[in-house]
């Protein structure tokens, strides 16, 4: 553990500026969650971080830009004098040593006292679930610091570390799901947006009726405007297919891009899917086959994939499926209707990005599922809108020729959507707007603007991207 230790202590201010800096030396722009963690290290300065907070764990899919993060907090507690210590549990892991083991080092060389700081500290662990006894040290670390405000420790790690979790720890700590990025950062990260702040389309999901969303549309159509025309012309196209995770950002080769998310989707069925128990050798074979069958079908039953994969039961088949939506890559969209109609009936499976389902097809995609990447925008923004929202769910309509959508708001009213890439017509909408009294209907993918029946909005795509 010495010379293990004392290399890399001495490697540390390198490796952070590699997450930091770009290859010219240029700063990485911050992802919007780096503002959160940035106004809870302000609060450990002013000895005003709330006992929940001393934890921070950062869950999400592989390349959102957990391990970026933690390296600018790095830097920000630096520039702040606070004591700051960076460890990798997965090289940890490779070089025999745990969480505690290294801990023990670090008192004795800082003189650093677990139980009492005495100054102003902050401990980053990446990839705490290498660390098989993660949560208890986790735990401990509270434990024995709940007399001070001077110790606070952010880690990220796989989202399936969840259902790992001790149950004491889980409420003892923070926990955020970094999710890809919306269209606003990807234009600010991938250098494409000027210095104009975004506007703010999310009202569209928020307000009490549709003549509200329309008028608000209106008045602020010139501002979307701008905001686009300064835009390159393929900046949406380029969302769709790689703008969801940062560390694309310096890939330009299409090829080598679609390779690489390609090696994310086997990462997660390889190293977190893979951790989690009561999974057999031969159902985790078919994970990747499972998820391009989810990227190629318009309309999924648990009857196809079964046979597709050749599964014995449909046990089998809603166990791989949870283990993808555990990760991340998959987000569930149930059917809605009561509890047992629920049950009875397939839930739709979208992406997490458009991107995993444009490589998972080789960019090929057919036309039969091509308007399903702007279902996963929607599915995203609901995701980012409604986060920690007691009560705000999002159900798909089964019925035949109904609109796509219905969301739930934590007021438990809501509100029917219809997505597409380019639609004008209304008439899945009503029915739909009827059978779950929806306060108002909207359709994402019209040309113009306008306002329908009074309780129907027409949207271009674009306002939904900036949601």
């Amino acid at each position: 553990m010495d010379e293990f230790y004392k290399l890399w202590i001495a490697g540390l201010q390198r490796l952070m500026d590699s997450h930091i800096y770009d290859p010219s030396g240029k700063p990485y722009p911050t992802r919007d969650d780096f503002s959160v963690l940035s106004a809870r290290l302000e609060r450990l300065l002013s000895g005003k971080l709330s006992e929940n907070e001393k934890i921070s764990i950062l869950t999400g899919l592989r390349g959102t830009g957990k391990s970026t993060l933690l390296a600018q907090l790095f830097a920000a507690a630096s520039e702040k004098r606070i004591r700051t210590l960076y460890i990798d549990a997965g090289r940890l892991m490779l070089e025999g040593f745990n969480l505690n083991d290294f801990l023990k080092k670090w008192e004795d060389d800082a003189s650093f006292e677990s139980e009492r700081p005495m100054r102003k500290t902050l401990l980053l662990i990446d990839e705490v679930h290498y660390d098989e006894n993660w949560g208890l040290f986790l735990k401990s670390m509270f434990d024995r610091n709940k007399s001070n405000t001077d110790l606070m420790i952010v880690a990220t790690g796989s989202s399936a570390l969840k259902i790992k979790i001790n149950p004491d720890l889980g409420r003892r700590a923070v926990f955020t799901e970094i999710l890809p990025l919306h269209f606003r950062e990807f234009a600010r990260i991938f250098g494409a947006s000027t210095d104009r702040k975004a506007p703010d389309t999310s009202f569209i999901f928020s307000s009490v009726d549709a003549k509200s969303i329309f008028k608000k549309a209106v008045d602020i159509s010139a501002e979307v405007d701008r905001y686009y025309s300064a835009l390159p012309v393929k900046a949406v196209e380029n969302y769709m297919s790689f703008g969801g995770l940062p560390v694309f950002k310096h890939i330009n080769e299409p090829l080598l891009m679609n390779n690489a998310i390609k090696s994310i989707v086997e990462s997660v069925i390889v190293r977190d899917i893979t951790a989690m128990k009561g999974y057999k050798a031969q159902a985790l074979s078919k994970l990747y086959s499972l998820a391009c069958l989810i990227a190629e079908s318009e309309k999924i039953t648990l009857e196809k994939l079964s046979d597709s994969l050749k599964l014995a039961d449909n046990r089998t088949l809603y166990g791989l499926i949870d283990g993808f939506v555990m990760s991340g890559l998959i987000f569930p969209v149930k059917s809605y209707g009561r509890r047992h109609h629920q049950t009875r009936k397939a839930p739709k499976l979208l992406f997490s990005h458009p991107l995993f389902r444009e490589a998972l097809l080789e960019g090929a995609v057919p036309g039969r599922v091509a308007g399903r990447k702007y279902e996963e925008v929607l599915a995203a923004s609901f995701r980012r809108c409604f986060v920690g929202s007691f009560g705000a769910e999002m159900y798909f309509d089964s019925a035949e020729g109904s609109a796509d959508y219905i969301i739930k708001r934590p007021d438990r009213t809501k509100i029917t959507i219809e997505v597409s890439a380019s639609k004008e017509y209304i008439n899945q909408i009503p029915g739909t707007m009827k059978k779950s009294s929806s306060v108002y209907g909207l359709l994402i993918g019209s040309r113009e603007i306008s306002l329908v029946e009074n309780n129907i909005v027409k949207l271009p795509i674009k306002y939904l991207l900036l949601a």
